[in-house]
């Protein structure tokens, strides 16, 4: 916790991932085939 003083990079790139990540697992609940849900929920590529 002390070195979160002294070094200012921030985490907030990493928990974007993360949170696309687990938003497109919630989606993804139940679908059988990966192209369905790319072709049904393009907006959630990740950049």
């Amino acid at each position: 916790m002390i070195e979160s003083f002294w070094v200012t990079a921030s985490n907030g790139r990493v928990e974007g991932v993360n949170r696309r990540i687990n938003q497109i697992q919630r989606t993804a609940y139940g679908y059988v085939k990966a192209a369905k849900l790319v072709s049904s929920n393009s907006f959630l590529i990740i950049k």
